[in-house]
């Protein structure tokens, strides 16, 4: 139970010292800002991929056999398996598809994940506007593509006319997909070969064709993803770095301020205040200081988030997490302080200026 006079000494301590605590809670907040943003392009690496893959409609993938998957090899198979794969137990259908990261040669120039598929079959996109490509020479992109229906663009060296547009579907932090017919992949990526990198299938075959390997979801979903596994890590050991900054933060402004009231300490324990109460003061300061900064923190992400080019989520679990962490930093950070309250000595109080 905390006392009343702990609540005292905290408010008295904030009023004095507001200026240094507003400074201070600038910074924190700039802190979680920045762990929030870390947390939210983590997340929209994940949300893309996600989204990607739901476009594409399909259940399963099928591969050629030694591969990971996919996405991460540029292994091909002969269309003329989708007739095998169709034959399959568990699956109702099967489209080939082909896929590899690309550049759009005209300006601006655009890196972009190109995705060949069967119109109107298995990866064919929806559009948000426009329409699917139907014909030869016609795509539909992703936003971040800087393109808008009607723009042409060129593409290993052919021309291509947008019909139709797609939102936040990308890979790898924020490279655009864009959608063609098959053929017009075939012919750019592999010389005309009718061959495809995947076989997209509605339900998952219980079994493959001689040299090929059958993926779900969740494993397409994983080599989606695999090419950004070391950006998860740097962005994990970031986050875990800008927490020590916060609590860093917190601990020297009270620390600072328990050295400014080695008297006032002094006085207190002289006329019997518990040492408790001391340290609860000290807690209450930090928790208040971290709470208004991770206020603060989650006002300033969102005016930053519109500086990313990248896709940036907050999910409702890393806002929720955001006041639970920093009450803990705050925690943490007051030790300092405590730690020079509890050992000043009362007799300090009795001596000169």
């Amino acid at each position: 139970m905390i006392s009343p006079l702990a609540w005292l000494m905290a408010a008295r301590d904030l009023q004095w010292r507001w200026r240094r605590f507003a400074i201070g809670a600038a910074g924190i907040s700039l802190a979680f800002a920045l762990t929030l943003l870390l947390s939210g392009f983590s997340d929209g690496i994940s949300l893309e991929s996600k989204q990607t893959l739901r476009q594409l409609r399909a259940d399963g993938f099928v591969v050629r056999e030694g591969v990971h998957g996919p996405f991460t090899t540029t292994a091909q198979l002969p269309v003329s398996l989708v007739d095998q794969v169709r034959r399959q137990p568990g699956v109702k259908r099967a489209d080939p598809m082909v896929s590899v990261r690309h550049t759009i040669d005209s300006k601006p120039e655009v890196d972009v994940y190109v995705i060949g598929t069967v119109p109107g079959g298995l990866g064919s996109p929806h559009p948000t506007k426009g329409r699917a490509p139907a014909r030869s020479g016609e795509a539909v992109i992703d936003g971040r593509g800087q393109r808008s229906i009607g723009d042409t663009f060129e593409l290993g060296g052919r021309r291509f006319v947008v019909v139709g547009l797609v939102h936040n579907n990308s890979v790898w932090g924020g490279v655009p997909d864009i959608y063609i017919p098959l053929a017009d992949a075939q012919d750019l990526l592999l010389a005309g070969q009718p061959n495809a990198t995947a076989i997209l299938t509605t339900g998952v075959p219980q079994a493959a064709p001689a040299g090929t390997r059958v993926l779900n979801f969740s494993q397409a979903l994983d080599d989606l993803k695999r090419p950004v596994a070391n950006s998860y890590a740097t962005i994990n050991l970031l986050k875990v770095l800008v927490w020590i900054v916060a609590a860093a933060i917190v601990g020297s402004l009270l620390y600072v301020s328990a050295l400014e009231r080695n008297r006032d300490f002094a006085v207190c324990k002289a006329f019997g205040t518990a040492g408790r109460d001391l340290v609860a003061a000290l807690a209450i300061e930090a928790v208040i200081l971290a709470a208004a900064s991770a206020v603060g923190g989650l006002g300033l992400s969102r005016v930053l988030v519109g500086l990313f080019p990248s896709v940036i989520s907050f999910p409702a679990r890393t806002v929720l997490l955001l006041p639970v962490v920093a009450v803990l930093i705050g925690m943490i950070g007051s030790a300092a302080g405590a730690r020079r309250a509890l050992s000043i000595d009362p007799a300090t109080a009795f001596g000169g200026p």
